[in-house]
């Protein structure tokens, strides 16, 4: 089972108990009609994975739990005896979640409607609560953590505003409090990442271009399941022009685009071969800027606009590549030919994988007709 805690609103009220409802999922689990049957195991012996579900959370601090706690006080089980806090503080949270979470029209925050007052009721509660670990009344494991409460005063009260400016100043007759959560835009940016493929963190550049082939891809791709048909005969298809307008901005049908916020990009008729070149070379400074903690090197390695600082980086008449530190020379010329071969290698090896990946599908089809 989970480690028991405790939780302390003040020294003389009874304790907030996460052992009450541990007592409640064994004393329930052993009968056939049970109290609270969407508790399992699952909800008290938790992994990594498991603490991240708020499914489990929200069962746990639910309405149909505190009831389940009332009845076996009721009925003088043993483990129950000081359960009024750890009920009160249940039924909270639940009616801060529910306030927290309108998805309907019907069920929206409405002027009239009790859950600003329950939204309100929680910031105030809260904060007596932090006031008195601040007056050293409870120690600091019988409250939550900082960066905890923190979060969820910051989410309360910005709440609270944003329904009352919706409410009162725009003219909304309610308020979805559940469509103000971040999980579409979060759930965006992992699309992002996930075409990205092995670039998990994008730039700012590859993002556009990532969100510009996504557009592109909605319009195009067909559904995996469904039945599409074109009601009317006179609808024209997609053609290369709809998808560029999509694509390109201002009638640009290039790529340098990309590279119009960096500083390489400044230098007079730069092409996109050139821009190319030196984010690579910026690639290799950067790595190589790690790597070595000597100034003379870390010096003639920086860039201005695309230049090097250092004319002696530079390839001489007799196309012998010289550097001006001495006693790091060799290190450094080494390590530029080792990250740039295996950079190209890893390409390399990702297109060779691609193309492997198609063939074994071609196989695996073929394997399926043969008999064995």
């Amino acid at each position: 089972m989970q480690k028991a805690t405790t939780l302390k609103i003040v020294l003389k009220i009874l304790s907030i108990a996460n052992a009450v409802s541990i007592s409640l999922y064994i004393y329930d689990s052993k009968n056939i009609t049970r109290v609270c049957p969407r508790l399992t195991k699952n909800h008290f012996e938790l992994n990594n994975f498991s603490k991240m579900k708020v499914k489990f959370a929200v069962q746990i601090f639910s309405k149909s739990v505190a009831n389940g706690i009332t009845f076996y006080k009721n009925k003088q089980f043993s483990g129950f005896d000081d359960s009024d806090e750890t009920i009160q503080f249940t039924l909270l949270i639940n009616d801060l979640f529910d306030a927290l979470n309108r998805k309907y029209p019907l069920e929206g925050i409405r002027k009239s409607s009790k859950d600003l007052e329950v939204l309100k009721y929680a910031l105030t509660w809260l904060d007596e609560w932090h006031a008195n670990l601040t007056k050293n009344l409870i120690r600091e494991d019988e409250f939550l953590t900082i960066s905890t409460a923190e979060g969820l005063k910051i989410t309360i009260k910005s709440t609270i505003d944003l329904v009352e400016y919706l409410l009162n100043e725009c003219g909304f007759e309610y308020v979805l409090s559940a469509k103000t959560n971040q999980d579409c835009l979060e759930k965006f940016f992992g699309i992002i990442r996930q075409v990205a493929s092995p670039n998990d963190h994008p730039s700012t550049p590859s993002f556009l271009q990532l969100y510009r082939m996504l557009s592109v891809y909605c319009v195009i791709k067909p559904p995996k399941a469904g039945n599409c048909t074109i009601l009317d005969d006179n609808t024209s298809p997609i053609s290369v022009v709809d998808l560029k307008n999509v694509i390109v901005e201002d009638g640009q049908w290039e790529l340098d685009d990309i590279f119009e916020d960096h500083d390489y990009y400044q230098t007079p008729q730069s092409t996109v071969i050139e821009c190319v070149v030196h984010f690579l070379a910026g690639y290799l400074t950067k790595r190589l800027k790690i790597s070595t903690k000597c100034e003379i090197c870390i010096k003639s390695l920086n860039t201005e606009y695309g230049k090097s600082t250092n004319k002696t980086t530079d390839l001489n008449e007799n196309r012998i590549l010289t550097f001006p530190c001495k006693e790091h020379k060799v290190e450094i010329l080494t390590n530029i030919f080792v990250i740039y071969i295996t950079m190209r290698m890893r390409q390399f090896s990702y297109m060779k994988n691609q193309e492997s990946k198609k063939q074994n599908k071609t196989k695996k089809k073929l394997s399926k007709l043969m008999n064995t």
